[in-house]
């Protein structure tokens, strides 16, 4: 099996052989290629941001509740509990 070195310096020497317009052929492909991959990668990362947010209100909207519910517990009416939101 050939050495990394000596099979990049035959890539790179057939590149430097092929036309102008040729090599401008091969740069625009490699270019479309990462660009498509970067736009995979972003898409599971807006994704995963997605699904953080969704989480978030959901425990935030949870705390709400059994905060209210101990707040409640005492003794406290809705009518008071409303003031104190109205307050903030």
């Amino acid at each position: 099996m050939e050495h990394a070195a000596d099979i990049g310096e035959k890539i790179e020497s057939r590149f430097l052989s092929l036309l102008p317009e040729e090599k401008t052929a091969v740069i625009s492909h490699g270019v479309a290629i990462c660009f498509s991959d970067l736009n995979k990668r972003l898409f599971l990362a807006l994704g995963k941001i997605r699904f953080f947010e969704d989480w978030k209100k959901r425990a935030c909207r949870t705390m709400r509740i059994m905060k209210c519910m101990k707040t409640a517990s005492c003794g406290i009416t809705g009518k008071t509990l409303l003031r104190k939101r109205q307050k903030r």
